[in-house]
């Protein structure tokens, strides 16, 4: 093919014309992270009531909370918050908790403020469920990940990337999270960011031999344009032309 020296601003009007306007973006991943919420926060009753071989680490719970909390699992995952909510009402009515009687309440009440996109508590949920020492790594990580994914779908985007970063800085490498941790900079009108992220996630995916989304290239297109960043919006344009070819690629 006759190679042809092309104008930056053409450059980036013929790779990314139909990119994705911003509430596209938003729609679609919120979809993305709606599947992500799988994962869970509540323990299973046989993880709740698990002996630890560490007096210190006890992780006996009493049946009297464990039942309601096993409950409120199911009921949220059928949708059925307020059911849920009350079934954690009466876990919280028994007196004279244990520490990780209280960390299972608190996880049980931050999956129902995830369940109902509550951004206004979320936070707080999240520092009461990480006191203590019962938290794995990889709970953390879903923790972080449920936490940034409730201030995104309720347009908070700033505060979104505060978890999202944390989300990556603990280890976290989910591929969706990392193109949703994209978005909340591009939403958030933080291009610069956007673009290194974007293409971390990128890089991520290529050298696993995975083909990155279409929506992510696009926006490391745009991003890089927004912020004359030549080398990255030729790197996604080819991408672009290897992974989605059109007519006009």
């Amino acid at each position: 093919m006759r190679s042809v020296t092309v104008p930056f601003g053409l450059r980036f009007v013929v790779a990314i014309a139909a990119v994705v306007l911003p509430q596209v973006v938003s729609a679609q991943s919120k979809d993305a992270f709606v599947r992500e919420r799988s994962s869970g926060l509540i323990a299973g009753q046989d993880v709740m009531q698990k002996n630890d071989m560490d007096a210190a680490m006890s992780r006996s719970v009493r049946s009297m909370i464990s039942i309601p909390l096993v409950d409120a699992k199911k009921l949220i995952a059928s949708k059925d918050l307020k059911g849920a909510r009350d079934k954690i009402v009466l876990a919280q009515l028994v007196p004279d908790r244990s520490g990780y009687e209280n960390h299972v309440i608190a996880r049980a009440k931050l999956a129902l403020a995830a369940a109902s996109d509550d951004a206004s508590q979320i936070a707080e949920l999240y520092d009461a469920t990480a006191e203590g020492t019962w938290y794995t790594k990889e709970e953390k990580a879903q923790s972080l990940q449920t936490v940034a994914g409730v201030f995104y779908n309720a347009g908070q985007y700033k505060q979104a990337i505060v978890w999202y970063d944390r989300y990556a800085e603990s280890g976290g490498n989910d591929s969706v999270t990392g193109l949703l941790r994209g978005q909340a900079y591009y939403l958030a009108g933080d291009f610069g960011g956007a673009a290194k992220v974007l293409e971390t996630e990128v890089n991520r995916a290529t050298q696993t031999g995975s083909q990155p989304p279409e929506i992510m290239l696009k926006l490391l297109a745009d991003s890089s344009a927004k912020t004359s960043d030549v080398t990255r919006f030729d790197k996604a344009a080819q991408l672009l032309a290897r992974y989605y070819p059109t007519k006009s690629n």
